[in-house]
């Protein structure tokens, strides 16, 4: 399928344009091809089958390339580049991701061909074997609340939350509102800059709570897509934290769909992510 992407690789050895036109550039690719399995379990009647759920198996993507140069030398030292960023990610056994515009793929490059080149023309065709343990495609959306300056901000009057906590507000109007403009829930990074005690996050009408005190210049990470909880001090030193987590509601509660207001227990200072998923990238 030919549409006009603009397509790069990240992985551990750096990052690739493969929308670099005229050097380096992508022709094709199979990404627009979604594809669910089914679980399903035969009708009694003999008629048919109950569907029972949906799945994604781990999945091969093609992607062909156009690779030229002006010189020999060039040329060859782009082929070679090529393979030495694939081979990295396959080495170290940890996928890069595979950008569609401002949506990627984690996957691996396991394999290539090559077609329609002859000595003496600094042009190839490079066919890709993308390989998606996961088959999907996640486009990251970024939310920021900026600390109120104090350590506490005054209590909402005639406010009442679940559970009984005490909730105050970062801001108001709309820099509150946090919006997953998806059709299914998402996960979510969450980072509380210090200063903060216990600190509390209301998304919509989920309660986001960590047990621990920061300082300021540290902070608290909850990082929903590895289900883990860290503290970051100033030094840059990383402490797991999970045992301090909120256990009444999870920390992991992925964000519903839709516009919901955000709110802290504190003044502090609030990064949100999200990792939005599709089963194919958007078409622009």
């Amino acid at each position: 399928m030919r549409l006009m992407f603009d397509v790069k690789y990240k992985g551990v050895a750096g990052e690739l344009n493969l929308s670099n036109r005229p050097n380096l550039f992508y022709r094709s690719h199979s990404f627009m091809a979604p594809e669910w399995r089914v679980h399903s379990t035969p009708l009694l009647s003999g008629r048919g089958s109950d569907i029972t759920g949906f799945y994604k198996e781990m999945r091969e993507y093609s992607l062909v390339l156009n690779v030229r140069a002006e010189s020999e030398e060039g040329f060859y030292q782009l082929l070679n580049s090529l393979t030495d960023h694939f081979e990295a990610d396959i080495l170290a056994e940890t996928p890069g991701k595979l950008y569609v515009n401002d949506e990627y793929i984690l996957c691996y490059i396991t394999g290539s061909k090559k077609a329609s080149w002859r000595k003496g023309m600094n042009w190839i065709e490079v066919s890709l074997r993308v390989l998606a343990p996961n088959p999907t495609w996640i486009r990251e959306r970024k939310f920021s609340f900026m600390a109120s300056g104090s350590e506490e901000t005054d209590l909402m009057e005639g406010k009442s939350y679940p559970n009984a906590y005490p909730y105050y507000y970062v801001g108001s109007g709309a820099s509150n509102l946090v919006e997953n403009d998806s059709v299914s829930e998402a996960l979510a990074i969450i980072v509380i800059y210090g200063y903060a005690k216990n600190p509390i996050i209301k998304i919509g009408e989920r309660n986001y709570q960590v047990f621990e005190t920061i300082q300021p210049g540290e902070r608290i990470e909850i990082n929903q897509i590895d289900r883990t909880v860290s503290k970051i001090y100033n030094t840059g030193q990383k402490e797991n934290i999970f045992a301090k987590r909120g256990k009444v509601e999870s920390v992991f509660a992925p964000i519903k769909p839709g516009r919901q207001m955000l709110s802290s227990s504190g003044g502090f200072g609030v990064d949100l992510t999200l990792h939005i998923e599709r089963s194919e990238p958007r078409w622009k």
